[in-house]
């Protein structure tokens, strides 16, 4: 005669996210089960015997509400809200971005598990890591709000949200593009590039003495200042004293290559003749080192041909 078997149990969830739970001996007929949920929804759980002898029960349909305020979540265009990734509730990928223009990210206020606290309305600050924009704050409503923004400089950024009683929230890296070009850039001796703020360059011009060769470096840019690496235009310089000579309007049958290092990558300028043609870095150095930085240690010499 077999002894009778104790019924082994098994609980799911129709949440889409909770696991089911590990097979479970009821104990007197009976067994107190502890699922654990983590998608505010409504939902009914299920109870199934582990060898099928008898039929699947449904619970009652309840509620599950989002848990206590944890975090907050940055979602850039291109992103979505998505409670069922559990790594970072959200799915997409986000747009490259202009620089200058408008754009709208999301901010929402979460549990620990993405769920949205929808009676939540923190006040919100955000900061941005390209060292130049200026992004808006405001408080959420029903525990979220778009903001609308622009960042200014070309490089590549993470938007950070801030709340008192949240953990910060920091977006998805983004690509932060050049605007069209706009304007030409000169850069004396003493000054650099600053791409993105108000002047689009530090510092001021050193003193140069009367007869003594010096280099300038012209930049194509955006409005705001960023480097268009692609563009080509020719450029002419003349000097406002009426007597001196720059290179592209009075040297002629000279070709020269001059190493020049005003950005943290390296550049070189090309003088042809009477007119200046920007190099396809976006920039050309004129005579020498434009004061901004110089060649690393080991660099290459470039070769000077006349």
């Amino acid at each position: 005669m077999c002894p009778q078997r104790t019924p082994v149990v098994i609980c799911t969830c129709d949440d889409g996210i909770a696991l089911p739970s590990e097979p479970t001996e009821l104990v007197n007929g009976t067994k107190v089960l502890l699922p654990t949920l983590t998608r505010a929804t409504t939902v009914s759980l299920y109870v199934a015997h582990s060898q099928l002898a008898y039929p699947t029960v449904k619970s009652s349909t309840f509620t599950v509400v989002a848990g206590t305020a944890a975090k907050l979540q940055v979602l850039m265009p291109g992103e979505s809200w998505n409670v069922f990734d559990q790594t970072d509730g959200r799915s997409g990928s986000p747009d490259a971005l202009t620089a200058g223009e408008n754009f709208n990210l999301t901010v929402n206020a979460c549990d620990a598990f993405w769920n949205l606290r929808t009676t939540d309305t923190p006040s919100v600050s955000l900061s941005c890591d390209d060292g130049v924009s200026s992004l808006p704050s405001g408080s959420l409503i029903n525990g979220t709000s778009i903001f609308t923004t622009a960042l200014m400089r070309m490089t590549t950024v993470t938007i950070t949200a801030s709340a008192g009683g949240y953990a910060n929230g920091v977006s998805t890296t983004v690509v932060v593009n050049p605007n069209i070009g706009k304007k030409l850039q000169v850069l004396l001796p003493g000054e650099c590039a600053a791409p993105g703020t108000t002047t689009g360059k530090t510092g001021s011009p050193t003193e140069r003495m009367a007869g003594a060769e010096f280099g300038i470096t012209v930049r194509a840019c955006d409005d705001n200042w960023n480097l268009l690496t692609s563009a080509v235009p020719v450029v002419t310089l003349t000097p406002s004293d009426t007597v001196s000579t720059i290179p592209g309007g009075s040297v002629v049958g000279r070709h020269e290559y001059v190493p020049c290092y005003p950005d943290p990558c390296a550049f070189r300028g090309i003088d042809r003749g009477k007119r200046s043609y920007l190099h396809p870095a976006g920039f050309i150095n004129l005579h020498g080192n434009p004061g901004c930085g110089r060649a690393p240690a080991g660099a290459p010499a470039e070769p000077v041909a006349r």
